[in-house]
């Protein structure tokens, strides 16, 4: 009835012992290995790329800010600015531009750290077959989600999915 079983080509004893091999890759060593990939490589390398890019943000343009900077500029320049009145709307002008001045809101190494520990964890999770694929062949495949890792993680990282990133207050 069946002519085709694997033990007709593969020896029963060879056969369960890969998938034994099989299940302890999938159980064992894939979540170790990916682990220590996480702690020793991906979370350090996104962890760097985050503070990197919250650092090279730029700041946003307020367009009342530049609407107060015209009028403290037109009112100094037209010599107006001895008269009391005048002094007294520039002074305004300059506390009220102070206070929209935007601020950088640093993210704390704990808030990167969770980040990127979680947007990892995903890229794993999507692709656990990838992985567990690669932990059987003695890591000798790479998948191609583990070569592009570095811009999926900023990706993921910045997407929200793992919790707001760097917001600017002001």
């Amino acid at each position: 009835m069946f002519d085709f079983l694997p033990t007709k080509i593969i020896p029963p004893a060879l056969l369960g012992s890969m998938l034994l091999y099989g299940l302890i890759c999938m159980l064992w060593l894939q979540p170790l290995v990916e682990s220590r990939m996480a702690e020793l490589t991906y979370v350090p390398q996104c962890e760097a790329n985050l503070k990197n890019a919250e650092a090279s943000t730029p700041l946003p343009d307020n367009p009342r800010q530049r609407e107060l900077e015209l009028l403290i500029r037109m009112y100094e320049q037209s010599g107006l600015e001895r008269l009391p009145y005048v002094r007294e709307i520039i002074q305004i002008a300059r506390t009220e531009m102070e206070q929209l001045k935007p601020k950088r809101f640093r993210s704390s190494h704990i808030q990167i750290n969770g980040i990127c520990a979680c947007a990892v964890e995903n890229i794993f999770a999507e692709n656990h077959l990838k992985m567990a694929l690669s932990v059987a062949s003695l890591r000798t495949h790479i998948p191609a989600f583990l070569k592009s890792m570095d811009r999926n993680l900023l990706s993921v990282a910045a997407s929200g999915t793992c919790g707001a990133f760097g917001s600017l207050k002001g």
